[in-house]
């Protein structure tokens, strides 16, 4: 049996379905990368929140690393490596509940990437931050995304791999879950009665 209390997931995508790409990369291409983090974080935060387009954002990085823009995206799309184990799980999710994506994210960018692996096949919805104008952890992410799924806060379960943005979840009333690896959120979905041994 399936916890019939819970309807519905919201999922995010990079550190959980595919590594974060961005951060992946510049981690093997800045030499003191911690010495440049929270400019970059203010620039991941400015794409993925609308305020700057994905042309400009490369074009930035590519200013700044002494490298053509159109080839770090590139490099950065080369990194995504999909989670099957995960992908199964989401299968066995999927048959009792409504599944919805939320993503701090340019539109333009992972909407190419769902499109080339063949991903908007899993989800009911997709909440694209750049879209909406607002990024996790901020709590209007988290309402639209919930309006644009048709659930309540009560009724869904968050996965992130990121404690800031589980933490402001479950401030909403959402139920929580940090991602590490698939095997560790089967074991939770298991544990609370979300899946069910077959």
């Amino acid at each position: 049996m399936t916890d019939s209390k819970k309807k519905a997931f919201l999922f995010d995508f990079f550190g959980v379905f595919s590594p974060d790409i961005g951060w992946a990369w510049l981690e093997e291409h800045v030499q003191d990368l911690e010495s440049e983090r929270e400019y970059l974080k203010k620039l991941f935060h400015m794409l993925d929140s609308g305020a700057m387009r994905r042309e400009t954002f490369f074009a930035t990085l590519g200013e700044k690393f002494s490298m053509p823009g159109d080839r770090i995206l590139a490099e950065m799309n080369q990194k995504v490596i999909l989670d099957k184990d995960l992908i199964l799980i989401l299968q066995k999710i999927k048959k009792n509940h409504r599944v919805g994506l939320l993503s701090n994210a340019n539109a333009e960018w992972l909407e190419n990437i769902l499109h080339t692996h063949q991903l908007h096949q899993y989800f009911d919805t997709i909440t694209i931050s750049s879209d909406i104008g607002h990024a996790k952890p901020d709590s209007s992410a988290f309402t639209h995304a919930l309006a644009h799924l048709g659930a309540g806060a009560r009724d869904t379960i968050f996965v992130d791999d990121r404690e800031s943005n589980i933490h402001a979840a479950r401030q909403l009333g959402l139920t929580g879950i940090i991602y590490h690896n698939a095997k560790q959120l089967e074991q939770e979905l298991y544990s609370q009665g979300i899946l069910a041994n077959e």
